[in-house]
């Protein structure tokens, strides 16, 4: 039992130490408990600035753990970058891929060509949505010719609601895809090809749907659809080293053929992001971006497609994607891109196997 002398002393001694700590700190020499002011805002235009995963409100051992087991077991995954509030936070690249290097997009570049159609449209150049795939392309006449075919709309292909029977991606296993990369005229063999079900329908996702798209482009811009690219969005957007395959008629292909840096990538699931607007100019509408990424119709992979790009609702992001890896997911409400890169149709599904188990968990404001 303490005396109460002892008692007393201790007390005193107590608030002695509790009114040197007001002293202190009312003196502005204590620890700061207020929030971090929020990073600058720029423009990603000439390059990305970097920041940690913490100050991006990301737990950054998650994200490490992710990036380890990357290295240790899933060797087809070339890149994964996360940006977070217009920074990266991860930025990583495996086996013999840098930063420096471009990467074939695959279906990414549907993503693109979309962007493309809708910029066109924001200019008057394509009339409208509903306009027949006939009228756009007036030099051709096609064969095997029906009301539904005579009817086909531009919002048909953009859709992958267009019925033609083209049998050339992942739902027939790719058997004709062949077909329509060899073509003498990849344009009028799409065109040809029969319209089996009624358009607007039924999705079924078609290359020839998109290649049509990028002849479309060609016809009502009457430039290639790289040349427009590079002016109307690439170029704005700071991208300056891009390839893209030709079909036999020196088209770029619709579909397939886009070589993208990863950082370009991001760029442009950026340009989303922030509604088709950057650093001071109007790119794409932003009516254009709200349609294109809101569910048209429900799909197979992804619960649903809009304008070339697949779209979950649910989750809270769309993403535009590409064969054996290839990703720009963007998450609007996280404010949030993250983009995969890959070698091996295996590699399918450890990114969005990472990104449920790794990147969104690590989320943490």
């Amino acid at each position: 039992m303490f005396s109460k002398k002892i008692v007393l002393a201790m007390a005193i001694i107590f608030m002695g130490i509790a009114g040197c700590y007001v002293l202190y700190n009312s003196l502005g020499l204590g620890v700061k408990t207020t929030t971090p002011s929020p990073l600058p805002v720029y423009w990603p235009t000439d390059s990305w600035k970097s920041s940690s995963p913490d100050s991006l409100g990301l737990n950054s051992i998650r994200l490490n753990t992710m990036i380890t087991r990357i290295k240790t077991t899933m060797p087809t995954i070339d890149s994964v970058l996360v940006i977070r509030h217009g920074y990266i936070a991860v930025e990583e690249y495996f086996g013999s891929y840098n930063a420096t290097t471009k990467h074939h997009v695959y279906s990414c570049t549907k993503s693109v060509v979309s962007t493309l159609v809708g910029i066109a449209l924001d200019g008057g150049e394509i009339p409208s949505l509903d306009a027949r795939v006939l009228d756009l392309l007036p030099e051709y006449m096609p064969g095997n010719m029906n009301d539904w075919k005579h009817n086909l709309t531009l919002k048909n292909l953009l859709t992958m609601t267009s019925g033609i029977d083209a049998r050339d991606d992942y739902p027939d296993n790719w058997i004709w895809l062949d077909r329509l990369i060899e073509a003498d005229d990849a344009v009028r063999y799409g065109l040809d090809l029969n319209v089996t079900v009624q358009p607007g329908t039924r999705f079924k996702y078609t290359n020839a749907n998109s290649h049509l798209l990028s002849a479309i482009i060609i016809e009502k811009t009457g430039e290639a659809t790289l040349t427009y690219a590079r002016e109307k969005l690439f170029e704005p957007l700071g991208i300056t080293d891009v390839k893209w395959r030709n079909d036999s008629k020196g088209r770029q292909w619709g579909f397939y053929g886009l070589f993208l840096r990863p950082q370009d990538m991001a760029k442009f699931g950026y340009l989303f992001l922030h509604d088709g607007f950057w650093d001071g100019r109007r790119i794409v509408s932003e009516a254009w971006i709200k349609q294109a990424v809101s569910r048209k119709i429900d799909s197979d992979i992804f619960p649903g497609y809009g304008f070339q790009w697949w779209v979950s609702e649910r989750d809270g992001y769309y993403c535009a994607m590409g064969y054996a890896g290839q990703f720009i997911y963007v998450f609007p409400e996280k404010d949030m891109i993250v983009v995969f890169t890959g070698h091996n149709e295996e590699n399918f599904e450890n990114p969005r196997r990472l990104l449920n188990e790794y990147i969104l968990p690590a989320v943490e404001s």
